[in-house]
Formats: C-alpha cells, sequence, structure tokens
C-alpha cells in the first residue's frame, strides 16, 4: 500500500520469497549484514592436510588480519543459468570454454578491510554465519553456497566477466547472484604459495638459483 518502494527493499523482499518457496530451509541463515542467505554443502573436510609456515590451515580466514584466499568460485542467475565460473569443464558444458583462458582458481586479499572481494563474498568470509541456531566460520575446506541480493553482488550494472569466465550469459543488472564458493586455502604470501606449486608441478626440489 506504499505509494514506494526501494530498489533495495524491493529485492530483499523478492529474495525472500523466492527462498521461501525454491529453499525453504534456508529461512533460518539469513544473514542480516548484506540481507543474503547461506547453505552448507561441505565443511572442513581438509582440516587435517599438510600445512607450512606460510599456510593458515584450518583457522578461521575471520580471525586472520591479514591473508590470501584460493578460491573455486560458480556464479549463476536464480533459474541456474550459469553466469561466471573458473572451472574449465563447467566452461566446457556451457559452451564458453576458451584455449586462451587459464582455468584455475581466484586468489584474493582476504584481509580485516575489503581490497577488492565481491563484497557478499568478503562478508561470507570474514563475519560468522547464522546457521540456524548454530554459527560457522569460513575456512579451508568451507564450501557453501550464497544467495546474494545484487546489493553486494554486481549491483546495478550486472556482471561484466569476459574472456572464458563468463558463463552461458551476463548477470543483468539488479538481479540476485546464486554463488558456489570453495575455499581451497588460505596463506601469507602468494608468491611463495605460487613456486610451491610450480615446484610441486615439475618435480623440481632443487635450488632455483642453480637451475
Amino acid at each position: 500500500k506504499e505509494e514506494s518502494i526501494s530498489n533495495k527493499e524491493r529485492e530483499k523482499i523478492s529474495l525472500e520469497a523466492w527462498i521461501k518457496l525454491n529453499k525453504p530451509e534456508l529461512l533460518d541463515n539469513y544473514q542480516e549484514e548484506g540481507g543474503y542467505y547461506v547453505e552448507i554443502l561441505e565443511g572442513d573436510k581438509n582440516e587435517n592436510l599438510p600445512i607450512d609456515g606460510n599456510d593458515f590451515g584450518s583457522e578461521p580466514l575471520m580471525e586472520q588480519d591479514t591473508c590470501w584466499v584460493y578460491t573455486n568460485m560458480t556464479g549463476r542467475d536464480i533459474n541456474g543459468t550459469v553466469c561466471l565460473t573458473r572451472n574449465g569443464h563447467l566452461a566446457e558444458m556451457c559452451g564458453t570454454f576458451s584455449y586462451s583462458t587459464h582455468y584455475v582458481p581466484y586468489i584474493n586479499y582476504c584481509g580485516s578491510n575489503n581490497m577488492g572481494l565481491l563484497e557478499g563474498t568478503y562478508l561470507s568470509m570474514r563475519h560468522e554465519l547464522k546457521i540456524g541456531d548454530a554459527t560457522y566460520k569460513m575456512r579451508r575446506g568451507s564450501k557453501v553456497r550464497l544467495y546474494l541480493p545484487s546489493t553486494i553482488a554486481y549491483g546495478v550494472n550486472g556482471s561484466t566477466t569476459e574472456g572464458g569466465y563468463e558463463g552461458q550469459y551476463s548477470l543483468d543488472g539488479s538481479r540476485p547472484l546464486i554463488l558456489d564458493i570453495e575455499v581451497l586455502g588460505a596463506v601469507k604470501n602468494p608468491s611463495d604459495k605460487e613456486l610451491e606449486m610450480v615446484r610441486s608441478y615439475i618435480g623440481y626440489e632443487g635450488d632455483w638459483t642453480q637451475a
């Protein structure tokens, strides 16, 4: 009956209605800050993997002042259409695979201040998540699905991902995003981690300065 309503409030009402219809079990997983819903797909199964001095292991991301996170991410619109992915096999199935694209996990800074992460991703990693009557902290091995309003996703402009990562269609502006996130690891120095990955890939254990 109100004469006007903001786009933010309209989207909140619409997203809640969609959750009630399609995912009613997630109604208690509503996050007040950001106005999004969380579904836990998997968690903490990698906590016993070997770590080194550069790796935070299974410690919660929100408890690290400075860290870099490696993540696999796939985004879909509300109908399930893929609009971004770093998964090469999924890109092939979507018909968007590009041989010039390097399909590897995202690596992003994830410190106490947001320096470039998608806002919904940052909120889920840096805050304790309400899951029913319990709480959950993202860490290595966590795999979650976020139902994000556009206000903490791609806003009024929509997604602009390209070069093989874009999926089947772009996400239109002011549309919610369903985002799958798998946290593969969190490290203090990404350069050291990448060097370790290269060494592991080629099987070289010697001194690089003498190679």
